[in-house]
């Protein structure tokens, strides 16, 4: 058995009950625009996730070192640290040198499986209806001396209308504020998208204008396998990794089927990746 079998067995497992928000969760993720899941990915799943990683990243070198050159659409999943590319950073290691795996529910069966996770599947039918898409999957890593994610908006990047927009980012490892755990704060989803910029030409800085006071900021440290599902117009930010240890995330972004583009910042960037019911597919120039 692939472990992406094994991941998909050991998934439908799950009771009713583990598959969908209680009571006081679902009041928290209205009121505050998040909660933290304990226990979401089983220690097994995590594990095979970890796995599949470290096996995405050295199918890319190994292609990569037959080849002798970098194609222009092998980024397409492995983003590799722009120092790196480069030459201006030597990694110590192949998974120290990728910054973020993009779009692996469209191209990775084993992530298209994860996409469609019981939990997944029953949390997001709580929160955004029956009928929803996966807007984006992505693997974010967070090697030592990484430095922060700004603070920002989901929809700021999406621009979906209504904003029936939400997100899991799931601890692969241990997170905590020293080595770059996410923080949020609280509320900050009910009031629309705030004014986002970036530096010409540096769209990777694109975040919030206004940042937030200090005292209002809640860091979330995570064991392996919790989730934060969290509204898409939360305010949220990951600071620098200052540890020697790499810090690993899956997020999947989740958007209801009632939902229409308005203004991307970086048209076509944020494709659909999947519906419920139907395949996987990449669409390049709507979102639904």
């Amino acid at each position: 058995m692939s472990s992406s079998e094994s991941t998909a067995k050991k998934a439908k497992s799950c009771s009713d009950d583990d598959c969908f928000l209680n009571e006081s969760q679902l009041k928290q993720y209205n009121e505050q625009g998040y909660v933290v899941v304990r226990n979401f990915l089983s220690q097994a799943e995590v594990d095979e996730v970890r796995g599949e990683i470290r096996r995405l990243i050295d199918d890319w070198y190994d292609k990569y070192e037959k080849m002798g050159e970098e194609k222009a659409d092998w980024e397409e999943v492995v983003n590799r640290d722009p120092l790196v590319k480069e030459g201006k950073l030597k990694p110590k290691s192949r998974l120290s040198s990728v910054r973020r795996l993009f779009r692996m529910a469209v191209h990775v069966d084993f992530f298209k499986k994860i996409a469609r996770h019981p939990k997944m599947m029953g949390v997001t039918s709580q929160l955004l209806g029956n009928d929803v898409k996966v807007l984006q999957s992505m693997a974010l890593l967070k090697p030592p001396g990484t430095a922060e994610k700004r603070w920002h908006q989901d929809n700021a990047y999406f621009r979906l209308i209504p904003n029936k927009v939400m997100a899991f980012w799931i601890a692969i490892d241990e997170t905590n504020v020293e080595n770059g755990c996410m923080h949020v704060v609280p509320g900050t989803h009910m009031h629309g998208v705030d004014e986002h910029a970036s530096p010409v030409d540096q769209h990777i800085l694109y975040g919030l204008v206004q940042l937030p006071d200090k005292d209002k900021v809640v860091p979330l440290p995570m064991a392996p396998g919790y989730a934060l599902v969290f509204h898409g117009e939360l305010h949220h930010y990951t600071p620098p990794n200052k540890t020697e240890k790499m810090r690993q995330a899956i997020q999947y972004h989740y958007a209801s089927a009632l939902c229409k583009p308005t203004v991307c910042p970086k048209e076509n960037e944020y494709d659909i990746e999947s519906s419920r019911s139907g395949k996987f597919e990449r669409r390049e120039a709507e979102l639904f």
